[in-house]
């Protein structure tokens, strides 16, 4: 929310406000609940928190970790509380309707569990969401513990070592 405002506990809080999302996205089932939320929903993140800062929304919701991006880049502008569905917020890969790339993803996340040389996971997090953490304050921005994926079943050449085995 823009300016200092009270801490708010729940959703429920946001009761007679407007509040911004991805229209697509997943935290837009929590506002949409208490019909006295006005839910507006944009194309983009980025237009909502244009809409926040020039007053025409009272809140912004979608994941955490987004949140506290923005938060970081603007520190003093906004106020970040972690009032959503999930009490963790674990992680996510947007690959739509794309198997090769989930495939894909799955496959780099599990070289990176199960190879103790490989540290593109725990490098990625420290780039991109611990560095975030003391401009959020007590907000949770993502769980600090790699994802345990399953070994992707993908085609694998007799001379090919896909999985460092």
């Amino acid at each position: 929310m823009r300016g200092k405002y009270p801490r708010l506990p729940t959703i429920a809080d946001l009761s007679g406000k407007r509040v911004c999302s991805i229209a697509a996205s997943t935290s837009l089932e929590a506002p949409s609940n208490v019909r006295t939320i006005k839910v507006v929903p944009r194309n983009k993140i980025s237009q909502c928190i244009d809409d926040l800062r020039a007053g025409r929304v009272d809140a912004v919701t979608t994941d955490a970790a987004i949140l506290a991006g923005y938060k970081a880049r603007f520190r003093n502008d906004f106020d970040h509380w972690d009032v959503g569905l999930d009490p963790i917020e674990a992680y996510g890969v947007n690959v739509g309707e794309n198997p090769a790339l989930q495939k894909l993803v799955n496959l780099t996340l599990y070289r990176s569990y199960v190879d103790p040389k490989d540290s593109r996971w725990e490098e990625a997090y420290d780039r991109n969401f611990q560095s975030e953490v003391e401009a959020n304050d007590k907000a949770p921005i993502a769980v600090a513990e790699q994802p345990r994926v399953t070994r992707p079943d993908i085609r694998e050449q007799p001379w090919e070592d896909v999985f460092g085995e």
